[in-house]
């Protein structure tokens, strides 16, 4: 089985989902409705008939496809992952490593702005 979920950045609900998707670690694919291109392809698509966002396709081998729409994919969601605790999502602190070679203009980023570069401290041992 293959799900699809359709979504909007637009949409609180679907922001709502994707954030409650993370924290248990789902991994559905995801198809954002907002690109005018695909918006159209959907439209015109008569045997999708998406017309609110959050929409979730189970898509089965057989070709039987189920479709849930709104709340229902918030139940879907919450069921499948009843018994499961959430995952709390980690926070990787990005770090940049200073080479001797580089001169600070090269560290910063170009909007960062730095008035005064501090002087390295020196460390007395007692």
């Amino acid at each position: 089985m293959q799900q699809v979920l359709f979504w909007s950045k637009y949409s609180s609900s679907c922001k709502q989902l994707l954030g409650e998707m993370k924290s248990y670690g789902a991994i559905i694919d995801t198809v954002c409705v907002d690109n005018p291109k695909i918006r159209k392809r959907i439209a015109t698509n008569p045997k999708l008939q998406i017309t609110v966002v959050p929409t979730l396709l189970s898509i089965y081998q057989n070709g039987v496809v189920e479709k849930y729409e709104g709340e229902k994919v918030f139940q879907l969601l919450y069921e499948a992952f009843s018994k499961q605790e959430r995952v709390e999502p980690k926070v990787v602190k990005e770090t940049k490593t200073i080479v001797a070679d580089e001169t600070p203009s090269e560290i910063l980023q170009p909007r960062e702005i730095v008035s005064e570069i501090p002087q390295p401290r020196e460390i007395v041992s007692e």
